[in-house]
């Protein structure tokens, strides 16, 4: 064998050793830093994996919550984006404002119909409940919205609130219409909203999740139940053996 060629090869192998002793140093270093702080790096990969997935699990979790609430109030999702956002910043929960909006659609129906409370005060702020009833939800809440931020005095104000949103409701007046246009234009703008198709994929990937989860709880069972008569058989001998 030619000399040269050896000590070439034994040169390669020194290198690749002395790599490999480098990365090891390398991890032991993050090891020990990572212990001063009071966890293991290996600790450390396995929290940041672990915190990922929670990550997605919870704005999937939110991201479906907006999709049906789209769905059930028959509003665009950008807009309950924006409202929640206003909401929280006017320090209104978004329970608060989601249920709100519901009852304010279903009142300005039934005003549209010549009932409920809400009539008489579509009517002081100037407003045909039969053109509301007309719109989406989203259009009849700026409408009212506005109308409200006309009235003269904070008590009249909200006891209209009142009659249109619920009492619950009352709290809305903190929030402007133009506000929450402001916000909804901007979220877009910048590709801050989750859009439609952002929300069906969500639901998509959800139903899917769902239907494996459940797909591997209906192997476990088969798997019991085809074990099930082979472990009565082992039990009943076992037991025999005990009472002998």
């Amino acid at each position: 064998a030619d000399p040269g060629c050896k000590a070439r090869a034994g040169g390669a192998g020194s290198r690749t050793r002395a790599g490999v002793q480098s990365a090891k140093a390398g991890f032991g270093s993050l090891d020990k830093l990572a212990l001063n702080l009071g966890v293991s790096y290996t600790a450390l990969a396995s929290a940041a994996v672990v915190g990922f997935g929670a990550v997605i699990t919870g704005s999937a979790k939110s991201i479906d919550t907006v999709g049906k609430l789209s769905q059930q109030l028959g509003v665009g999702v950008e807009f309950i984006q924006a409202y929640r956002r206003q909401a929280e910043l006017a320090g209104i929960s978004s329970s608060t404002f989601d249920k709100s909006l519901e009852k304010m659609a279903q009142n300005t129906a039934d005003a549209a119909n010549g009932i409920g409370e809400a009539r008489a005060a579509l009517d002081t702020l100037g407003l045909s409940a039969q053109e509301l009833a007309q719109q989406s939800p989203e259009e009849q809440f700026y409408a009212i919205s506005e109308a409200l931020e006309e009235v003269g005095t904070e008590g009249q104000k909200a006891a209209l609130a009142a009659d249109i949103f619920s009492r619950q409701g009352t709290s809305l007046i903190r929030v402007q219409a133009s506000a929450i246009r402001g916000t909804k234009e901007e979220m877009i703008a910048l590709n801050r909203a989750i859009s439609e198709v952002d929300v069906a994929a969500v639901e998509a990937m959800n139903d899917s999740m769902f239907l494996v989860r459940d797909n591997v709880a209906q192997t476990s069972k088969l798997f019991t139940a085809g074990l099930a008569p082979a472990i009565n058989v082992v039990a009943a001998e076992l037991l025999g053996v005990v009472d002998s």
